[in-house]
C-alpha cells in the first residue's frame, strides 16, 4: 500500500466508523478490524502506513518535516487547530489567525480576540493545509483528497479560488463511495508503488547497516587490493537513490527520463567491479546480476538513447539485483521491499523446462543472426559480451535493449553459451529470491 496521510480531528468519536470509512477497501478490512480509541487507531494506522495526525498544527508540523514520506493525502476541512503539545503548537497557527482572521495580541480582551478567529479558522483549516501543500510545497494535488462532512456549506471559500484562477477542490461525504474507490485505486498505482518502496527499502538497508545487520558485499567485486568503494560510498548511493525518483509522475516522457536517470545513478560504479575474476569465490546469480548492471552501466554512460524505453517493471528488476549484489541478505527468505516490488516486473510463471530450453535457443539464434553483420575479427562467445557489442554498433533498439537485460540474467545463470542449454542447476530452485526473480522475470525475457 502507498504511504497516506491522514488529518482527521474525529470530534464526534467515530474512530472505528471512518477509518474503514476511508481505509477499509484498501486494507480489505471490516468495520470492526479498525480500533475505536485514538491511539490505538494510530498505531493500527501507522502499521499499514497511513499517518494519522488530529490537528492542524500536527498535520503541519508532517508535512514541514516529513512530506517525502507520504504519496497522498487526505484532509478533513473542519479541524481542531492544536494537539495536545500546545506550545509546539502555537507558532503554527498564530501568524495565520493574525493574518486572515482578525486576532489582535494588543486587543483589550486578548482571549476574545484569540477565541474568535480560532473558531473562524478552525471551520477552514484544511484548507490552508491544501494551499501550503499545492502552492508552497509542490505537492501534486490530485493525490490530495478532501473528505469532510463539513464541505458542501463552505460555498464562499469556494468562490475564493476564482480570484486566485484556481480551481477549487472536490470535496466529498466520509461515506461516499467514490472515497473508498480513491483511496483503494491510488494505493496501488505502479509508479506510486514502485517510488514509495524504493524509498523504504533505501531507508531499511541504511538501517540495517548503521547497525551492523548487513554489510557493502559490492566491495568483493572488485580487483585484488582495490579500495575505491566503502561503506560510505554505499549510503551516498542508498540517501541518493530514495530521492532520485520525484514525487510527480508528469508525463510518460518525463517519467522516462527519470527512469534512465534512476539507472544510471545506480549503477554509477559498476565500471569499477571484476566479476569475471576466476580467482574470486563469487557466485553464479551475482555473476549473473553483475553482468547486467556492467550492461546497463557502460549504455547509459556512453549512449544517450540508451535505455530510454523502460517501465516500472524495469526499474524495479535493476534495483533489485542491485541490492542483492550490493549488500548480504539472506537467500531463504525475502524482504518487505522485495514482495512488494517483485509483483510490479509481472505474474509468476509456471516454467516448464523443455520450452525454457527452447527459449535459450531461439534468444541465442536471434541475436547471433544479428551479431555476424558486425563482421567483428574477434568473435565473442558470451551472450552478454555480444549483446553489449551489438549496442555499441547501434544494432539494438531502446525496446529491445530492455528485453536483452532479462535474457542477459538467463544466459549467464544457465551458461547457455554456444547452443547448449544446461540443465536446472540448484541455486535456481531453492533460494528464495531467485525463484521469485526468475518466474517473474520470464514472460518479459522471452514472450513480451
Amino acid at each position: 500500500m502507498s504511504a497516506f496521510l491522514w488529518v482527521e480531528d474525529f470530534e464526534g468519536g467515530q474512530y472505528r466508523e471512518f477509518g474503514h470509512a476511508l481505509f477499509g477497501r484498501a486494507l480489505g478490512l471490516a468495520a470492526n478490524d479498525f480500533p475505536d480509541n485514538e491511539s490505538g487507531l494510530r498505531d493500527f494506522m501507522k502499521s499499514r502506513q497511513v499517518e494519522l495526525t488530529t490537528s492542524f498544527a500536527e498535520a503541519a508540523r508532517r508535512m514541514d518535516e516529513n512530506l517525502r514520506d507520504y504519496d497522498y493525502v487526505v484532509l478533513d476541512i473542519d479541524l481542531n487547530l492544536l494537539g495536545e503539545d500546545v506550545d509546539d503548537d502555537l507558532p503554527w497557527v498564530l501568524p495565520l489567525l493574525e493574518r486572515w482572521y482578525g486576532y489582535d495580541p494588543k486587543a483589550k480582551s486578548v482571549e476574545d480576540s484569540y477565541n474568535a478567529a480560532r473558531q473562524k479558522m478552525k471551520e477552514v483549516a484544511g484548507y490552508h493545509l491544501f494551499i501550503d501543500l499545492v502552492m508552497n510545497r509542490g505537492f501534486p494535488r490530485e493525490r490530495i483528497l478532501f473528505c469532510s462532512n463539513h464541505g458542501n456549506h463552505l460555498d464562499t471559500i469556494n468562490k475564493s479560488f476564482e480570484p486566485a484562477r484556481m480551481e477549487a477542490p472536490s470535496i466529498y461525504k466520509k461515506s461516499d463511495d467514490t472515497v473508498k474507490e480513491w483511496i483503494a485505486d491510488q494505493s496501488e498505482k505502479p509508479y506510486i508503488k514502485l517510488r514509495r518502496w524504493v524509498i523504504l527499502a533505501c531507508q531499511e538497508l541504511l538501517e540495517q547497516m548503521r547497525r551492523g545487520k548487513t554489510h557493502f558485499t559490492m566491495r568483493d567485486l572488485l580487483p585484488n587490493g582495490d579500495t575505491q568503494l566503502a561503506p560510505i560510498n554505499a549510503e551516498f548511493l542508498l540517501e541518493t537513490l530514495a530521492r532520485l525518483l520525484p514525487a510527480h509522475e508528469n508525463s510518460e516522457f518525463e517519467r522516462k527520463i527519470a527512469f534512465r536517470l534512476f539507472a544510471r545513478t545506480l549503477t554509477q560504479d559498476w565500471d569499477k567491479v571484476d566479476y569475471k575474476n576466476k580467482e574470486k569465490k563469487i557466485k553464479q546469480p551475482v555473476k549473473a546480476f553483475s553482468a547486467v548492471l556492467v550492461n546497463v552501466r557502460n549504455w547509459t554512460s556512453h549512449d544517450a538513447k540508451a535505455l530510454s524505453v523502460m517501465d516500472e517493471g524495469d526499474i524495479a528488476y535493476l534495483f533489485l539485483i542491485a541490492m542483492r549484489s550490493c549488500f548480504e541478505l539472506p537467500n531463504d527468505k525475502l524482504e518487505d521491499y522485495e514482495k512488494a516490488l517483485f509483483p510490479l516486473i509481472g505474474d509468476m510463471a509456471d516454467i516448464d523446462m523443455s520450452e525454457l530450453a527452447q527459449d535459450y535457443m531461439r534468444s541465442y539464434e536471434e541475436l547471433e543472426s544479428k551479431y555476424v553483420l558486425l563482421n567483428m575479427a574477434d568473435s565473442k562467445d558470451y551472450f552478454s559480451i555480444r549483446v553489449n557489442a551489438l549496442q555499441q554498433g547501434g544494432k539494438i533498439t531502446p525496446v529491445e535493449q530492455a528485453k536483452l537485460l532479462y535474457q542477459i540474467l538467463w544466459h549467464e545463470l544457465h551458461w547457455g553459451r554456444d547452443k547448449v542449454f544446461s540443465p536446472q542447476p540448484g541455486y535456481f530452485s531453492k533460494p528464495a529470491f531467485l525463484d521469485q526473480l526468475t518466474r517473474r522475470i520470464y514472460r518479459r525475457s522471452f514472450h513480451s
